[in-house]
């Protein structure tokens, strides 16, 4: 088959969609079908597969006008083309069989976005921001218009949460949806004896956090859980690692206020995430807004694969996550 795949950037060591869409178009290719990938950038490792990259012309610059220059020249470049089907993923593909929302609905980002703000009178000032934001108004047009066309004959989500929204939001039918969890590469991810990280002592019990959003992901509350615990049982020896891209400095401060700076250490990127994962002895993930991961029953596929201890609960119970915390310590 002539398979088209769309996506603004094409790279496998971002991870999230655009590590999904290079290993389906690796698959795809793999199996026999001629792949093009429309994109404006893309790792050129993967050159040495029979992909047929196309460069969509790109205005540089802010994000809405990136967006929507992309989705403009990529219609105009699909129609000069005649494909089997045409794949999207996220907001820069307009016309297409299959969307995959990697990224969730930007709908349920944008409200737990805001969740994630502590501050109660910050968070009405960014809700009014948001209401007039030129930007979010036209992504969420956007959002609906794909949704809505009924040339897309298959929407494929990563959970059942993101099934849930998009038939909330759009009142898209139910047999239009697939849910399709994400994969795990078994041959990166596997169980291993465990390598202590040169990072912690012989006897701590390393705790990891991987995110690209810190706030999102919750960090600020695992601050918070770790400075009560660090009070409660200050005899306890352990040390959180933190993984991702992302600025520390605010964490940095919240940690001191908390009492745990101590017990935290930012490593930056990554590169070795399997490695890192077979190092730590617990991973945290209490995140507002996870669309692969926040399902009834679902956990990381990697940490189940690597027989890793796993916390994530809705923030509203992270009061009592220090206590939680403790018991998985002192088991192990």
């Amino acid at each position: 088959m002539k398979i088209a795949l769309v996506i603004d950037n094409f790279s496998p060591a971002k991870g999230g969609g655009e590590g999904y869409a290079a290993h389906f178009a690796r698959e795809l290719a793999q199996h026999g079908h001629e792949v093009h990938i429309f994109t404006y950038a893309w790792d050129t490792s993967l050159t040495p597969l029979p992909l047929t990259f196309h460069r969509v012309p790109t205005f540089k610059g802010l994000e809405l006008f990136r967006v929507l220059s992309f989705g403009y020249y990529c219609q105009k470049m699909l129609r000069e083309h005649s494909f089997d089907i045409i794949q999207g993923f996220g907001k820069s593909c307009w016309r297409m069989d299959v969307y995959r929302p990697g990224g969730g609905v930007h709908r349920a980002y944008l409200q737990q976005n805001l969740l994630s703000l502590e501050n109660p009178y910050y968070r009405y000032y960014r809700r009014i921001l948001r209401a007039a934001s030129l930007k979010d108004l036209v992504f969420l047009a956007i959002e609906r218009y794909q949704y809505r066309q009924e040339s897309i004959k298959r929407i494929i989500v990563n959970s059942g949460l993101v099934k849930s929204h998009v038939e909330g939001f759009y009142r898209c039918p139910a047999e239009r949806i697939r849910v399709v969890f994400n994969g795990v590469d078994l041959e990166r991810f596997h169980p291993i004896p465990k390598q202590r990280p040169e990072v912690a002592q012989r006897k701590e019990v390393v705790l990891l956090f991987v995110a690209n959003n810190f706030r999102l992901k919750g960090l600020p509350c695992l601050i918070k859980a770790l400075g009560t615990l660090a009070k409660a049982r200050p005899t306890l020896n352990f040390k959180l690692l933190i993984a991702g891209r992302g600025k520390k400095d605010l964490y940095l401060k919240q940690a001191r206020r908390a009492g745990c700076v101590d017990k935290m250490l930012f490593l930056g990127q990554v590169e070795d995430m399997p490695q890192l994962y077979h190092s730590a002895d617990i991973l945290i993930h209490p995140t507002f807004y996870d669309p692969a991961l926040m399902s009834a029953g679902r956990q990381p596929p990697v940490a189940y694969l690597l027989l890793l201890p796993y916390i994530t609960a809705l923030v509203s119970l992270w009061l009592m996550a220090w206590k939680i915390i403790y018991c998985l310590i002192r088991v192990i």
